[in-house]
């Protein structure tokens, strides 16, 4: 909070605004999406105790306890993300001294194959009409949105013109990832060999599995890519799924299965290796007692049966026989062994369920034992559909010293490396912001014109530009699985700002200059927030430590920690 609040002390207009009471004439109690005044005056009173020269330290608990009134998550005592309080402050200022007492109802405006100058100019008035306070005149500006539907009997091109307060801007990044992965190869006389595959770190697996495939000249379609945990599957990874849902400590194994080159409707099935023994606690007057202990060992194996067709038993067991080859010390015959069957999971019988966990007997016969493997869910979070077998195996071996469990695992020698990014100026992530990318397919646009949702192309570009630019650096990085913090460097300048090659408009000035950075320290943990900032009285800049201030050279402002920039315009007249 103090970073934030020390940035936009030493804000230009803003602060004067404050200080001088002008804000008291423009704060609007009756708006509902407001906080009836009361943040705005407790702003006011906070800038005019930090200027008034009475004082040494200012704390800001009054302050601190209205916006924890309106906004529960920033009560207590929890580190809150710089950014995040900077946007919802500026938003409750704004509604609190809006000009507008009742506010219109507004339609968006397309462009419609008008020229951009128009429609500019009347999604700005349309927006005024609901939007007017000393934030609007001082800190938004307006960007250009295109989006292009791909579809090649539609090319709709939608084109909108909307406000931002600051630009969040990516951080340009080494997108490659090496992914360690351990492949089980279908030819017995080849070793499991552990592989370092370097891929991009947003890629599906099915990229995965093609990249193996050069690696190692095997057919992608052979593939199975799965997670193991305690000597068995834990995971399949469809074709869609992502790299990045794999965790760093993940054990991944990649099987070729032979049998799924025979079409799409091949599902990979696993088979554990397990033996039971006999449970000495065993209690018959107790209902989970289990006679047996089952015990789990080396790699399980995976074969694939047909997704669509009754399978018996006898077809059960030559497709896991072919799969044991590869694990058997013999590999010139098919080991001897029997089949149980289990659930998905692995845990209890495919058939009894949870009264017996050791799972009934599949007998090497042309009976059926199930009309179909295949199961068909929907994700509650995706609502995607998820294909995968309903039913695994468990193999006990006749003779389990034929189980080869000193089969070696190699490393290859031709490990995946990637080279680092050590830093990059501030128009480059500009430029990334303004670049023109493709919607994925979780997040599609809907067209007007064909009624389909598209990944279309998305392009934005800076309009108007506003008296004070705040630029906030996306350091902090977020998917399913991982978290990451990019600590590159930023090189952005402290005077001459130069934007004019991301405008689509002509502007009174396009240069800026630098006056606070909001600086974030450690981890995504915790970590600890600090300022510099351009002193409005003397123009020197000054290191904010929380209760600590000290004066600093205009060098030391530069810093890999830089997380929210703040700049000031330069006026013609400057």
């Amino acid at each position: 909070m103090n970073s934030v609040l020390q940035c936009l002390s030493h804000t230009p207009y803003l602060t004067p605004f404050f200080k001088n009471d002008e804000y008291l004439k423009d704060i609007n109690r009756d708006n509902p999406l407001g906080w009836k005044g009361k943040v705005a005056e407790e702003y006011g009173s906070l800038i005019k105790d930090l200027w008034s020269d009475k004082y040494t330290v200012v704390t800001p608990r009054s302050f601190k306890q209205v916006i924890g009134e309106f906004q529960p998550r920033f009560s207590g005592y929890n580190q809150q993300d710089s950014s995040e309080l900077l946007s919802f402050l500026l938003d409750g200022l704004h509604e609190d001294l809006n000009l507008v007492k009742q506010k219109p109802v507004t339609q968006p405006v397309e462009s419609n194959n008008r020229p951009d100058e128009i429609v500019a100019q009347e999604a700005w008035e349309t927006y005024l009409k609901r939007n007017q306070s000393v934030i609007v005149n001082t800190m938004q500006g307006q960007y250009k949105s295109k989006l292009v539907c791909p579809d090649a009997n539609c090319g709709r091109v939608s084109i909108t013109f909307d406000p931002f307060l600051f630009l969040s801007v990516p951080l340009p990044q080494v997108n490659d990832h090496v992914q360690e992965i351990n492949l089980v190869s279908a030819d017995p006389s080849k070793p499991t060999s552990k592989h370092r595959v370097v891929i991009n770190k947003y890629a599906r697996i099915f990229e995965l599995k093609e990249a193996v495939g050069k690696l190692t000249n095997i057919s992608a379609r052979r593939l199975v890519v799965v997670e193991l945990y305690t000597n068995s599957v834990y995971k399949y990874f469809a074709d869609d799924d992502s790299v990045s849902d794999m965790g760093s400590r993940d054990e991944i194994f990649v099987y070729e299965v032979p049998a799924m080159e025979l079409g799409k409707d091949m599902i990979p099935v696993s088979c554990m290796h397990r033996r039971s023994e006999p449970n000495s606690r065993y209690d018959p007057s107790y209902t989970y007692s289990s006679k047996y202990n089952i015990v789990t060992y080396g790699l399980p194996a995976i074969t694939a049966l047909p997704s669509k067709q009754a399978i018996t038993g006898k077809q059960i067991y030559a497709a896991i026989g072919e799969a044991l080859r590869s694990h058997a010390r013999d590999p010139s015959q098919i080991p001897q062994f029997v089949v149980r069957q289990l659930d998905k999971g692995g845990r209890n019988c495919f058939k009894c369920g949870y009264s017996c966990s050791q799972g009934c007997l599949v007998e090497n016969n042309d009976d059926v034992l199930l009309e179909n493997v295949l199961e068909e869910t929907v994700s509650y979070f995706s609502r995607q559909s998820d294909r995968g077998s309903k039913i695994s195996f468990a193999v006990e071996w006749t003779d389990e010293n034929e189980y080869n469990k000193d089969k070696p695992i190699h490393q290859h020698s031709q490990d995946g490396h990637i080279q680092s990014m050590d830093g990059a100026s501030l128009q480059e992530c500009i430029r990334l912001f303004t670049k023109e990318e493709t919607l994925s397919e979780t997040d599609p646009w809907y067209c007007s014109g064909c009624k389909q949702f598209q990944c279309a192309t998305k392009k934005f570009d800076l309009w108007r530009l506003p008296k004070i630019l705040i630029i906030h650096l996306k350091r902090f990085s977020y998917t399913r699985i991982n978290r990451e913090k990019i600590t590159m460097n930023v090189d952005f300048p402290l005077e001459g700002l130069d934007l004019s090659e991301f405008c689509g408009a002509a502007q009174e000035s396009c240069l800026y200059d630098l006056y606070a950075v909001s600086n974030h320290m450690g981890g995504l943990g915790g970590g600890h927030y600090t300022a510099y900032c351009k002193n409005l009285s003397n123009g020197q800049w000054y290191c904010h430590d929380d209760s600590r201030v000290s004066s600093c050279n205009a060098n030391e402002v530069r810093s890999p920690a830089a997380y929210v920039l703040f700049y000031k315009r330069r006026e013609p007249a400057d």
